[in-house]
């Protein structure tokens, strides 16, 4: 039988807790981030969101059901900076 020291118990159910109360508050689908998204000018789909949710590994999932903290959202954001977000904002010279 294995024995865990109290210590050890007590912050894996903080973890525990403390990951399930962030998600319950601040947990969103991917079409609701998208949306969000949009309202501060990024045009994200929810396709997108899920697909690299799932390349991750960052997402929540009960049932059929995907939910996205805020913190998954900017890790999905982070990891995909180097391969397909593009810098529109440099302005174009005649040559």
């Amino acid at each position: 039988m294995l024995r865990v020291p109290c210590q050890y118990l007590q912050q894996i159910t903080f973890y525990a807790e403390s990951a399930m109360s962030e998600l319950l508050t601040k947990g969103q689908t991917p079409e609701a981030w998208s949306e969000a998204l949009q309202e501060h000018g990024v045009y994200v789909s929810p396709r997108l969101i899920r697909s690299r949710a799932h390349k991750t590994g960052n997402f929540y999932k009960i049932g059929r059901l995907m939910l996205l903290t805020p913190n998954q959202l900017e890790a999905l954001i982070k990891s995909s900076a180097g391969t397909s977000v593009t810098d529109n904002t440099k302005e174009k010279t005649d040559g």
